[in-house]
């Protein structure tokens, strides 16, 4: 199987893995509102994403948001807008490559439920956005975020 056909499986399996779609949902809305210059507002940007989703190329608008965890996704955007300088300041100084806006969320928000989710098993958050990158990213892209987050981990969290 191509990997091109491999994406587009993960990405139809993804809309069965609520807290997965949810972290690539909050990923996805805190790119288009620093796309936007952060002059359009968050919720809009939200609400719009959720309710006219399309995961693959040529597919049906669809709203996520029966399948969903909205509350997972606003919290994971509040405490982003709150850490984020904190945050930033952490990535470059762990960063050996320039990274693609998307991926800065990725990382972001990977470093973030590490700070902040500490009942759930670092290895789970570092494979959700490892997955999530996936779906977007080739290989070696891939390890960059692997890198970043996991060095992120071990600076922080003993598990």
């Amino acid at each position: 199987m191509d990997a091109k056909k491999n994406k587009t499986l993960d990405k139809k399996n993804i809309l069965k893995r609520k807290r997965t779609l949810s972290r690539l949902i909050a990923a996805q809305t805190y790119y288009q509102y620093e796309f936007y210059n952060e002059k359009e507002d968050i919720v809009k940007i939200f609400n719009d994403l959720v309710d006219n989703y399309v995961m693959i190329e040529n597919e049906e608008i669809q709203s996520l948001r029966k399948i969903i965890d909205i509350d997972f996704i606003n919290n994971l955007l509040e405490a982003l807008r709150i850490d984020i300088q904190s945050i930033d300041e952490e990535i470059k100084k762990m960063q050996k490559h320039d990274l693609d806006n998307f991926m800065i969320q990725l990382v972001r928000l990977g470093c973030l439920e590490l700070r902040h989710n500490k009942n759930i098993d670092s290895k789970i958050i570092l494979d959700e956005y490892v997955f999530i990158g996936s779906l977007f990213f080739d290989k070696s892209r891939l390890g960059f975020l692997n890198s970043i987050i996991d060095n992120y981990n071990k600076k922080i969290r003993t598990n």
